[in-house]
């Protein structure tokens, strides 16, 4: 800022702030000017004495605070394609924010301190713009966008006939799903085709059969595919027990014979 002053029939000033005098150097008494930077709100006094005696001026120079960004974060700093990133940021003397990306407003009109959930489709630098009174700070956040097309599949790797079998998966940077079902060198028939959580599910398969699932991750024209076979084992039957005689006296023996399907093991109880 610069302080002037006009006086008249005056033969000398002097400047003072806060009791302390202020140099003028060379600057004339009957008009002249001084830069000045405070760095904050102060007031000057300026006395002007001559022979008719001793005047004084008071002026003030309102010193605006400068907004400062206290921080700007990005949560989580690394995302996979298709991911979400939550931008969280604090201000001191900030009436309003804005987001920019290459220069451009992403969103404007932000509180001070506040978030915004962003989901870039690739690596952006976000810049933070605070403004106020005092004018403007600035601050970036970076994001970083992996768009490695990756996928798993997995689940039990055996059940017996008739049960089911949860499958899980996950992907990353897939915009597309596709489950089939092989048995054997059967023709593989499609589960489902994209009608689920892509980033990650499961789903319920009652195999008939020993069966290999194949889930295909997409994305344009890239696939990446993940395999998983389930292991029907039949189902156990009994098909004959019986005892011989049937019935005996105490003490007496009788013989008892089975036989069974499918079966590893056997126990035979008594009953009670």
């Amino acid at each position: 800022a610069t302080l002037s002053w006009v006086s008249t029939d005056a033969e000398t000033l002097a400047l003072e702030t806060g009791g302390v005098d202020v140099p003028l150097g060379d600057a004339e008494v009957a008009a002249g000017e001084l830069e000045v930077s405070p760095a904050v709100t102060t007031t000057w006094t300026m006395t002007a004495t001559g022979p008719g005696g001793a005047a004084t001026v008071d002026v003030t120079v309102t010193v605006l605070p400068i907004p400062v960004v206290g921080r700007f974060d990005a949560d989580p700093a690394q995302i996979a394609l298709g991911g979400s990133s939550l931008l969280s940021w604090e201000t001191t003397d900030a009436d309003s924010t804005a987001i920019l990306v290459d220069g451009v407003v992403l969103e404007e009109g932000l509180a001070a301190d506040g978030t915004l959930t962003v989901t870039p489709e690739e690596t952006t630098e976000y810049t933070l713009v605070a403004t106020g009174d005092g004018g403007q700070a600035r601050q970036t956040a970076t994001i970083t966008v992996d768009a490695t097309l990756g996928v798993t599949l997995e689940g039990p790797e055996s059940v017996g006939a008739g049960q089911s079998a949860e499958l899980t998966w996950t992907t990353m940077g897939a915009t597309q799903i596709e489950l089939i079902a092989e048995v054997g060198g059967g023709a593989p028939e499609a589960v489902f085709v994209g009608d689920k959580n892509v980033a990650g599910d499961s789903i319920l398969v009652t195999p008939e059969a020993t069966t290999t699932y194949t889930l295909t991750a997409s994305r344009g024209d890239d696939s990446e595919t993940a395999a998983w076979t389930v292991t029907v084992f039949p189902a156990v039957v009994i098909e004959d027990l019986s005892a011989t005689p049937e019935m005996v006296f105490v003490g007496g023996s009788a013989t008892i014979a089975w036989s069974t399907l499918n079966a590893t093991e056997v126990r035979l109880s008594d009953g009670d």
